[in-house]
């Protein structure tokens, strides 16, 4: 029988009188269980030879999904740690750092010095006080000798972590995981079946599946209910956050079949599947969006519609997998890029004022990526706050072989037809335009040709 440890929530008097005075209710006195449950702890942390997958979820109410890293600890107080996303290090990157465990009204393990991989989502900034929302400190909730369960002392997000088995192979692991969330990059939406019957679609954002699903208020009217379902993946496909129940069918691991594509359940007696959805408006996946691209874009000079138009060769690159690109060619722009978004519902590409996008610092000043409008026969432009939600969508020739994307105003802003470089001083004051940009700092009527 597998040995479960409860940990007891203590309360300061329970701290106190009760480890003094504490001598009928247990056979040990209160402070004698407290070190009893820390060394069982320790024991447990230590015992895994080939360290524990650890589901870690940054952010409040986990918004952005989980992700996985591998933790081994070690008797003499250190933990090597990794993680299969690029965190101040690069993915999979092992970091090695110092662990503890103390008391504090329950039993907390702590990652107690600083470690590049999981401080990494609790990292504060100016933009963000509290990084990540994010935990370094974990009280234990349970566990045994294959699994344990702990919740993160300040934001309360649950922690599992899972022992690896004897000829666990780290890189393996975290390729299968890559490739799992290839997969999912494909795809934008999805229908959940529960037992043959459509229930709702679920949306993907970053890591996670917004179910919408209908709930009847009479016999002929009906109410859209939102849930959002975070999850990790796993080398065969996804588990959430935690077990999710509809329609008396409660799920929590999925596994991807390829031939059907769908995603189905795993958990005992469930008979449901999120199968793959492209609806009639979809234009490309995500992956499409990848590569080598022709940007065309009338420059400095006198704009009129029909003088001559440069052209560069840029690169989409992944930013964030299924909900946004950036665009770079080192040459062309001295700076990290322009960030693109993607939406997975119908497969666009769009433009968005930064607001907490992709920076760049050029001599302690900020570089914003902004809309304007540049009028016929005007060497100038005219643009507003970085702050307001103006941009562009991409329209497409509806050629999936050949792509044309013509960046169009989303209507914020309807006089809008460039991108261009602006700069702000740290207290908001524009400082004018960037100068140190290889190609320019204005961008007109932007087209792009897919290359490969």
């Amino acid at each position: 029988m597998k040995r479960i440890y409860h940990i007891l929530l203590l309360t300061s008097f329970a701290l106190t009188s009760c480890i003094q005075d504490e001598k009928d209710i247990f056979d040990i006195s209160a402070s004698e269980r407290i070190v009893k449950a820390m060394n069982e702890y320790r024991e447990l942390l230590t015992s895994a030879e080939n360290g524990w997958l650890m589901e870690y979820y940054p952010e409040d109410n986990q918004k952005i999904g989980g992700y996985t890293m591998i933790a081994k600890f070690t008797a003499d107080g250190n933990v090597a740690l990794s993680c299969e996303t690029e965190t101040f290090v690069p993915a999979r990157q092992v970091e090695v750092s110092e662990w503890d465990i103390f008391v504090e009204q329950s039993v907390v393990l702590s990652f107690s010095t600083y470690n590049r991989v999981i401080h990494y989502f609790c990292n504060p900034s100016t933009a963000d006080v509290d990084g990540m929302d994010s935990d370094y400190e974990f009280i234990f909730f349970e566990g045994d000798h294959d699994r344990i369960v702990m919740k993160g002392k300040k934001h309360g997000n649950k922690v599992t972590m899972r022992r690896n088995t004897s000829d666990f192979d780290a890189n393996e692991y975290y390729s299968q995981v890559a490739q799992m969330a290839d997969v999912v990059s494909e795809y934008g939406q999805f229908l959940l079946y529960i037992k043959g019957d459509s229930i709702g679609n679920a949306l993907i954002t970053d890591r996670t599946l917004n179910l919408r699903y209908p709930v009847a208020i009479t016999d002929n009217t009906f109410e859209t209910k939102t849930k959002v379902l975070s999850y990790t993946f796993t080398p065969t496909g996804i588990r959430l956050y935690e077990p999710f129940t509809m329609n008396g069918t409660t799920m929590e691991n999925f596994v991807w079949n390829a031939s059907a594509e769908r995603y189905d359940c795993t958990d005992s007696g469930a008979d449901a599947y999120l199968k793959a959805f492209y609806p009639d408006n979809f234009q490309l996946r995500y992956s499409q969006f990848l590569g080598r691209w022709k940007m065309e874009y009338f420059g400095a000079g006198v704009y009129t519609p029909t003088a001559p138009r440069s052209s560069v060769e840029v690169e989409l690159t992944l930013r964030r997998k299924n909900a946004s690109f950036l665009m770079i060619n080192e040459e062309f722009f001295s700076f990290a890029g322009i960030e693109f978004l993607y939406n997975s519902t119908d497969g666009t590409l769009s433009f968005v004022n930064y607001n907490g996008g992709v920076n760049y610092i050029d001599n302690r000043n900020n570089v914003y990526v902004m809309t304007a409008a540049v009028s016929e026969g005007s060497s100038g432009y005219a643009y507003y706050t970085n702050l307001n939600p103006y941009g562009f969508n991409g329209e497409w020739n509806r050629d999936r072989e050949k792509p044309v994307i013509t960046l169009k105003t989303n209507g914020r802003y309807p006089t809008a037809n460039a991108i261009i470089l602006r700069l702000f001083a740290p207290d908001g004051t524009n400082v004018g335009t960037f100068s140190g940009n290889a190609g320019g700092s204005r961008f007109v009527n932007i087209v792009l040709t897919k290359i490969d």
